[in-house]
């Protein structure tokens, strides 16, 4: 038996073709398991005694350009800042390749640090909007329009259409809509049913200073006045620009209606004198408050009634006990009256300094992604219950509900957004066209100046009206 061959062995050769076929069909698979974008070269390398075949992985499509953008916005208290950060690093994770640094500036500074930065040419690439500051930016020529983006969002999300109107003019829309902030009547429940004898809030003007002069109250007997029965500021800030004008317009009034200045009217005055009526149940001091302090009055009880924006939610929920009493309203109208509530749109305008860096496309993608329905809510809840949903699809993003706050008082924030979407109104936006010098308002607050001059008593309400005018009309012949 010496010429029989060993049993239970297997030659070198086979081994060998056995390992290349091996190594060929795991080629094969993991070719067919790949990736659509992703193409294989196979390549052969010689070895010493044998030979082996490889894979390489090579993209089809070389990896995006970085690319920095610089976004203003003016939402400066730290929880806003801090989930601004929040959104853009989730942003930042799915698009790696985009960088973009956050810069806030408060609202009182950020017309003088535009001015500086088109000087310098050191613009943002994109900058968070409101209708004023967009019309401001349309006029020094500093905007791209962004029809495509604004029809392509609307095509898939629905905008409120109230909302659009407040971004688009000559033909075009110069800042894409992402949210709203929407002024309501907010009171306190209990104050109106125990002191006032009503179980309703007030629908007209006339209900409205009834309650008020009736929650006006001395509690303890000391002769000092413990609940007063409302704030409105009445010094030259934006808070007065905006409550006056608030009472303008539900008087069927206006500022500027068209390319026309029309303040001056009896509409103007009987409002104004209506303001001041509510003046005389304000806190003594009050005339100095700023949004902190009236806030803090209200949600601490001290106020039956608030003029409020949903900010103020979250304020108002850190009293517990006092803050089960408190409602919202839509607010009040005199006889002949519309329903109107001031609504701020806000938008991310997209500046020509965009263009100039190459960064328009990847600002369109951090639009598109915070107005995904999937990350919507996280955006807008950076304050909660101030900033609301303007899209049919991003009023059910699961993350806006699920907020704490915005669960506490939905009834209040679903009043906002019903006002948003049907009532919504806004200084230059009132008419047939746009009036492009409505920003005159915010860059000027001769409108608050009025109220201080009537609240004074240094002029009369006729001739603040008349003054206030005046100023706009001189302020648009410089224009």
């Amino acid at each position: 038996m010496s010429g029989e061959k060993p049993k239970g062995k297997i030659s070198p050769s086979l081994i060998a073709t056995v390992v290349i076929v091996i190594i060929l069909l795991a080629a094969l698979v993991y070719y067919v398991t790949l990736p659509p974008k992703v193409e294989v070269v196979l390549t052969t390398v010689a070895m010493p005694t044998t030979v082996v075949t490889t894979v390489a992985v090579t993209p089809t499509t070389p990896a995006p350009e970085k690319k920095e953008i610089i976004f203003w916005h003016c939402e400066t208290p730290p929880l806003r800042v801090q989930r601004v950060e929040a959104v853009i690093r989730s942003f930042e994770r799915e698009y790696p390749w985009i960088k973009i640094k956050q810069v806030p500036i408060g609202w009182d500074a950020i017309y003088s640090k535009l001015d500086e930065a088109i000087k310098t040419g050191t613009q943002p690439d994109v900058i968070q909007t409101i209708p004023g500051l967009a019309l401001y930016l349309y006029h020094a020529e500093q905007l791209l329009e962004v029809d495509d983006l604004v029809k392509e969002i609307d095509g898939k999300y629905h905008y409120a259409k109230e909302q659009l109107k407040m971004h688009y003019w000559d033909g075009h829309y110069w800042s894409i809509p992402t949210e709203a902030i929407t002024l309501f009547l907010s009171y306190r429940e209990n104050y109106i049913k125990e002191y006032a004898g009503y179980n309703r809030p007030p629908e007209t003007w006339d209900e409205l200073l009834d309650m008020v002069k009736k929650c006006t109250r001395d509690i303890d007997g000391d002769g000092k006045i413990d609940i007063w029965g409302i704030n409105v500021p009445i010094t030259r800030t934006l808070a007065t620009d905006e409550w006056f004008w608030q009472q303008l317009a539900v008087n069927n009034g206006e500022v500027f209606l068209d390319t026309q200045v029309v303040l001056d009217s009896p509409q103007a005055v009987e409002a104004l004198k209506f303001y001041l009526e509510l003046r005389k149940y304000c806190p003594p001091g009050s005339e100095n408050w700023g949004w902190a302090e009236q806030n803090l009055a209200f949600a601490s009880g001290k106020i039956a009634f608030n003029f409020n924006f949903g900010g103020a939610l979250a304020t108002i929920a850190e009293y517990g006990e006092l803050a089960k009493y408190v409602k919202g309203c839509p607010v009040p109208i005199p006889k002949g009256g519309k329903r109107v509530a001031l609504s701020f749109g806000y938008g991310i305008g997209i500046l020509k300094k965009a263009e100039e860096r190459g960064t328009v496309d990847a600002v369109k993608t951090f639009i598109r992604y915070i107005m995904d329905p999937t990350n919507y809510g996280y955006w807008l809840n950076r304050q909660p219950g101030l900033f609301l949903p303007i899209t049919e699809e991003g009023k059910k993003s699961p993350s806006f509900w699920a907020d704490p706050v915005v669960m506490k008082f939905r009834p209040i924030v679903e009043l906002c957004i019903n006002e948003t979407r049907d009532h919504a109104g806004l200084w230059g936006f009132m008419g047939k066209e746009t009036s492009k010098m409505a920003y005159l308002i915010e860059s000027t607050h001769y409108l608050a100046e009025a109220v201080a001059k009537a609240a004074t008593g240094e002029m009369t309400p006729e001739q603040a009206i008349k003054w206030a005018a005046e100023q706009f009309r001189l302020e648009m012949l410089k224009h």
